[in-house]
C-alpha cells in the first residue's frame, strides 16, 4: 500500500470488535486508565495525561461519544437502581434505620459518578486519537523516531501494530499544549461539549453554528469573511425549522399560562385578582425565553454540517484557523495549527 493509496476509515464510531490497524490486523485499543497507568518518561507521561484527560471530558460531554453499546443501557440501569432502593427501604428501615430513607440518593449518587466518570473512561477506545498525538494506538507506545515501512506505515515495537504515518498528524513531542486545553467560561460549553471526529477518526472538538456568531466578533479579513459566509449559509438552511419550533414553544407555553390564568381567576376573589397573574406571567416568559434560545441556537443545524461548510471555505472546522490558499486545493488538509485532518470532497467532509 504506498502513500497514495492510503484511505483513512470513515470518521464514525468504531466497535472494539472491528478496530484494525492499517495493515487490518485486528486490535483493542488502549482504555483511558491503561494509557497513563504504565511508568514511562516525564514528557511522555505529561502528554498522555494531557490526552486521556481530554479524551475522558469528551466522553462525559459529548452525546454522539456516548453512544456505543456499553453505555446505551446505562440510564434504564441507573432507574431501575433507584426505583429498586427505593422499594426496599421500607424493608431495611428495620435493619439500619432512619439511614434507609437515605439509601436511594446515595444509591443515586453513586450510580450517576461511575456513569459519568468511570464508565466513559473505560468504554471510549478511540485509536485514532492515540496515532495522531504519537502513540500506538494499540499499546500506547510512543512511535518517536521509529522508521517508516516500505508501505508508509510505522510499525510499533513494542505491539507490532503499523499505523500509516500520515495518521500521525499532531506529535507529542512537537506540540506540548493542544489547543482543547483551554477552559470555556461559566456559561458556555466546554470544549469537550463539542467533541466530535475528524475525517481520519481523531476525536477533536467541532464547532457549532451556535459558535459562530462569536467567532466572527473576535475574527478579521479573509477569515471573518469566510465564517459570515458559512454562518449565512447554514443559518438559511434551518432558519425556518427554526422558527417553527420557536413559534410552537411560544404557543405551547402561552396556551399552558391562559389555562392557568383562567382557572386561578375563577377561583380568587376579585381583588386579589393580580396574584393569580403570577404563575401564568412565568410561563410566558419562559416560553419567549425558549423562543429566543431557539431561534439564536444551532438546533436542525448538525455538527457535520457545520465542518463540512467550514472546510468548503478554507476554515478549520475545529480551532478555526485559516488554511493556506495551496492547502484548500488538496482533498484533504491537515490543520497546522491543531492537526485536525478534513477531507475537502463533497461526501468526505465530517
Amino acid at each position: 500500500m504506498s502513500n497514495a493509496e492510503y484511505k483513512p476509515e470513515p470518521a464514525t464510531t468504531p466497535k472494539r470488535s472491528r478496530d484494525l490497524d492499517d495493515r487490518g490486523k485486528p486490535i483493542t485499543p488502549l482504555s483511558l486508565p491503561d494509557l497513563v497507568k504504565e511508568s514511562v518518561a516525564a514528557d511522555d507521561r505529561a502528554a498522555r495525561q494531557r490526552l486521556a484527560t481530554w479524551l475522558g471530558r469528551a466522553a462525559r460531554h459529548s452525546k454522539p461519544l456516548r453512544s456505543t453499546d456499553l453505555l446505551r443501557p446505562v440510564p434504564l440501569l441507573l432507574t431501575a437502581m433507584f426505583f429498586g432502593s427505593c422499594m426496599l427501604t421500607s424493608t431495611l428501615e428495620s435493619v439500619i434505620g432512619a439511614a434507609a430513607f437515605l439509601l436511594p440518593w446515595v444509591v443515586l449518587f453513586l450510580a450517576f459518578y461511575v456513569e459519568k466518570r468511570v464508565l466513559p473512561r473505560r468504554v471510549l477506545r478511540s485509536a485514532p486519537s492515540l496515532v495522531a498525538e504519537g502513540f500506538c494506538g494499540q499499546c500506547g507506545y510512543s512511535l518517536r523516531e521509529l522508521p517508516v515501512q516500505s508501505d508508509a506505515c510505522i510499525v510499533c515495537s513494542e505491539c507490532g501494530a503499523a499505523w500509516n504515518k500520515d495518521r500521525v498528524t499532531w506529535p507529542w513531542w512537537n506540540h506540548a499544549e493542544p489547543h482543547w486545553s483551554r477552559v470555556g467560561h461559566i456559561f458556555s460549553k466546554p470544549e469537550s461539549a463539542r467533541a466530535g471526529r475528524d475525517s481520519l477518526g481523531r476525536i477533536v472538538s467541532i464547532r457549532t453554528l451556535q459558535d459562530l456568531a462569536d467567532l466572527q466578533r473576535d475574527a478579521e479579513g479573509e477569515r471573518k469573511t469566510a465564517i459570515a459566509d458559512a454562518d449565512r449559509a447554514l443559518s438559511r438552511t434551518s432558519r425556518w425549522k427554526r422558527a417553527a419550533a420557536a413559534i410552537f414553544a411560544t404557543l405551547a407555553f402561552g396556551a399552558i399560562g391562559a389555562v392557568l390564568l383562567a382557572s386561578l381567576l375563577e377561583e380568587m376573589r376579585a381583588n386579589n385578582a393580580w396574584q393569580a397573574f403570577i404563575c401564568p406571567s412565568i410561563l410566558w416568559i419562559v416560553g419567549i425565553i425558549f423562543a429566543i434560545g431557539i431561534l439564536g441556537g444551532s438546533m436542525f443545524t448538525p455538527q457535520r454540517d457545520v465542518a463540512r461548510a467550514l472546510a468548503a471555505r478554507g476554515v478549520c472546522p475545529s480551532c478555526t484557523a485559516l488554511w493556506p490558499p495551496e492547502e484548500r486545493r488538496a482533498d484533504r488538509v491537515v490543520c497546522s495549527a491543531c492537526g485536525s485532518t478534513w477531507g475537502l470532497a463533497p461526501n468526505d467532509s465530517r
